[in-house]
């Protein structure tokens, strides 16, 4: 009886220490399923164009967002980069943008120089089950960078990505960043043509923690830059090294206690 309760002991204790952050390895996750319970989804339904921090309605469902700085959604994370918003008059600089088929059926400018203007992406039906009806965008922007900034650390982050034109791939650097913008992992992904985009889902998890998440276009060129992505997915740092602490200090008085009803 003595030897199995140290074994269960010396179990709780090893799985409280892989479960410390700093303790497993960084890697690329390839497939939602890599999350545990208690991930967050933000997706990018229902943002009003025309506030404060967003531009207009412009070509029936593109609008941009970030025109005053960096973006927060609902579930506090922050579009950092590009910032700021595109400049739709000005073809030589583009930006982030959400395109949202909630506020137009279809998209009629099939003839405009746009991210999912060329007839792949022009109709609700064509967004993939689950997204729901709109998407971020970024367009010709001479900053490479397409960054997420979470709330607070987290172990794993992605999603699902697609470019332009959208019967192409192109190959980006997704980038885990800490609180002070260094690279701490980074990994070469691809975009998916649209009919592919549902199962194209690319992340990282560093179980150390990370604070931001960066999509880097390749090359110098400006179509390397339009990626467009949904359902971004993040999980916070699970057990902050406090409440492990805690948590073998409670181990350690339920050991002293067995061992003197073990001595009585």
């Amino acid at each position: 009886m003595k030897i199995r309760f140290c074994q269960l002991v010396m179990t709780l204790a090893l799985g409280a220490l892989l479960c410390m952050p700093g303790m497993a390895f960084a890697s690329l996750i390839t497939n939602i399923s890599s999350f545990t319970p208690g991930y967050q989804v933000q997706s990018f339904e229902g943002i009003a164009p025309g506030g404060s921090n967003t531009g207009p309605v412009t070509n029936e469902n593109y609008f941009a967002v970030g025109t005053t700085g960096p973006y927060t959604f609902s579930s506090g994370v922050t579009l950092t980069a590009p910032i700021p918003a595109y400049s739709w008059g000005n073809s030589n600089y583009g930006g982030p943008y959400i395109h949202d088929f909630a506020i137009q059926a279809t998209n009629s400018y099939s003839n405009q120089d746009y991210f999912g203007s060329n007839g792949d992406l022009d109709n609700i039906s064509q967004m993939p089950a689950g997204f729901g009806t709109a998407y971020i965008g970024v367009y010709r922007t001479d900053n490479t960078n397409f960054t997420f900034t979470f709330p607070t650390e987290v172990v794993r982050a992605g999603f699902y990505l697609t470019g332009w034109p959208c019967d192409s791939t192109y190959q980006y650097t997704l980038e885990a960043l800490d609180a002070s913008g260094h690279v701490l992992e980074s990994y070469a992904v691809n975009s998916a043509p649209v009919d592919a985009w549902a199962s194209n889902f690319v992340g990282i998890q560093l179980l150390s923690g990370f604070r931001s998440l960066d999509l880097v276009g390749s090359g110098q060129q400006w179509i390397a830059n339009n990626a467009a992505l949904d359902m971004l997915t993040f999980q916070s740092v699970p057990l902050p090294p406090s409440a492990l602490l805690l948590g073998s200090g409670i181990l350690g008085l339920v050991v002293l206690r067995w061992r003197k009803k073990g001595s009585a």
